[in-house]
């Protein structure tokens, strides 16, 4: 426990060197919700919360930090694990912040924010999902192989959202009933919990 806890404070250190991404995702998070309502804003903080999310990632590729991880006396699995757990801390914290401005701007146009728990947690199960797909992705053939699935699942999703009858963002401004949330945090938590052990299998068949 304490070598998890030890690759878990050194994945959240690499993420605390984004905090200006955060904060220019936030500052046009607050932007949107003021010009067009809090719904308005919420594919932008869903956007926010899988940047945030798959960036440590990124960075860990681009700084050549599993060259660290190695020298380190860590499992492979320990990495792997704290890299999944920071990534959805991650990515719930990025949709909480993004839900506290909203209510914020909301509260000030003299909007009601009741519904905005409920629809961030639908997009966090959403998130999740979309997480379990792109890590084992992203472990297996870097950012810019993850960046073009990416692509391809925001494509899937502008489709889909035009067949619905509305545009891409149109499913995450519409407040989902609490059990449609319930049962979506448990397809997310579920999607995750099948894509750790397949991200085991490709990191410890990687030469770190």
């Amino acid at each position: 426990m304490s070598e998890l806890a030890a690759m878990i404070r050194l994945d959240l250190r690499t993420v605390g060197a984004s905090r200006r991404l955060i904060a220019v995702y936030l500052a046009m998070a607050t932007l949107f919700a003021a010009s067009g309502g809090a719904s308005f804003a919420l594919p932008l903080i869903a956007l926010l919360g899988v940047v945030m999310g798959l960036n440590l990632i990124g960075t860990a590729e681009s700084n050549r930090l599993t060259l660290l991880y190695g020298s380190l006396p860590l499992r492979r699995r320990t990495v792997v694990v704290a890299h999944y757990l920071v990534t959805a801390g991650t990515t719930v914290l990025a949709v909480a912040l993004g839900l506290a401005v909203m209510a914020v701007v909301a509260r000030v146009r003299g909007e009601t924010a009741d519904d905005l728990l409920l629809s961030g947690a639908g997009v966090i199960a959403a998130l999740f999902v979309v997480l379990a797909a792109m890590l084992p992705v992203y472990l297996r053939w870097g950012t810019k192989a993850g960046a073009i699935v990416m692509l391809l699942f925001a494509m899937v999703a502008m489709g889909a959202g035009t067949l619905w009858g509305g545009n891409a963002g149109l499913a995450l401004q519409v407040t989902p009933a609490l059990g449609t949330v319930g049962v979506l945090l448990v397809v997310g938590v579920a999607a995750l919990a099948v894509s750790l052990p397949v991200a085991l299998a490709i990191y410890e068949r990687q030469d770190h």
